[in-house]
């Protein structure tokens, strides 16, 4: 919670960026809820020929163009002002982690490669970026997707919906797992990518002194033992990542073979309609997809 705190407070200067991005993230995640309606409302309209007619078409047509469209703007308001609040956010935390080696005193470099600290201040700090012009805004998105598609569902048929929701702990359980499996590889890769950055950075540096002592073997070899380990690191993360990814998804997938089975028998005994059906499925994607 510190380290929230901490953030929070570098980022002050942005919150009100952040705030026009939220608006585009509820814009977003309402608008899609708002097609699989408008496909459902149409599927039921399809099955009684008599309601449909050449007008109605053009105005089912007409929704869906207006939904897709401002949903599309809604996604570029959110894309291009987190960007913007992100990078405004990484160049000042550069810049301040930058004011900061330069008050420490001299004794803290004397261990110190300047490889490993020039990936501290670039690479590092790039990372928010990815925190908050996609992690975060991803994560409030997701939630509100969840929410409403959650409630729609329950709208269209309790039953079905509770039975469709029988894969979601497992889900959860795996989501866990993965972050406390996986996401520390992950983590090990950027530690290790720092320390060749650093050997690389000070070898590049003093390459005319490895060359006047003749040290191109011994440094060579130390080459030789970052760079496997390196490749070793990410292999094994994305290994895992392999393992991991998939199998979530097959779990997700498990909750459309719930809603055929037993979506087909209510609509086989008359309690559901294959416009209610549709607009399930539809719906059900929308809900697993951030869970995936």
């Amino acid at each position: 919670m510190k380290l929230v705190k901490r953030i929070l407070t570098l980022a002050s200067n942005h919150i009100g960026t952040m705030l026009f991005a939220v608006f585009g993230i509820i814009g977003a995640s309402v608008l899609n809820l708002v097609a699989p309606a408008l496909l459902r409302r149409f599927t039921a309209s399809i099955q009684d020929i008599g309601t449909l007619t050449k007008k109605a078409l053009f105005i089912y047509a007409g929704a869906l163009v207006a939904a897709y469209l401002i949903r599309a703007i809604c996604r570029g308001i959110q894309l291009g002002v987190a960007h913007i609040a992100a990078w405004q956010f990484v160049a000042e935390l550069t810049l301040k982690v930058y004011d900061k080696l330069e008050q420490l005193s001299m004794r803290y470099y004397q261990n110190k490669q300047t490889g490993e600290l020039m990936s501290r201040v670039l690479n590092d700090t790039r990372q928010f970026e990815v925190l908050i012009a996609h992690s975060v805004p991803d994560m409030v998105s997701n939630l509100l997707l969840v929410i409403g598609v959650a409630v729609m569902m329950f709208t269209i048929n309790v039953r079905l919906a509770l039975i469709t929701l029988i894969p979601v702990p497992i889900v959860i359980l795996a989501s866990v797992a993965y972050s406390k499996i996986v996401a520390p590889m992950f983590r090990l890769n950027s530690r290790v990518y720092g320390e060749l950055s650093g050997v690389m950075q000070d070898n590049l540096t003093g390459m005319k002194e490895i060359q006047a002592f003749a040290k191109e073997e011994s440094e060579h070899d130390k080459m030789v033992a970052n760079c496997r380990w390196y490749g070793k690191v990410n292999i094994r993360a994305n290994l895992a990542n392999a393992v991991f990814t998939p199998g979530i998804e097959l779990l997700t997938s498990i909750g459309t073979v719930i809603v055929v089975l037993f979506g087909g028998m209510l609509v086989l005994d008359g309690r559901m309609n294959v416009a209610d059906i549709v607009g399930f499925i539809m719906y059900l994607s929308l809900f697993y997809s951030p869970l995936a």
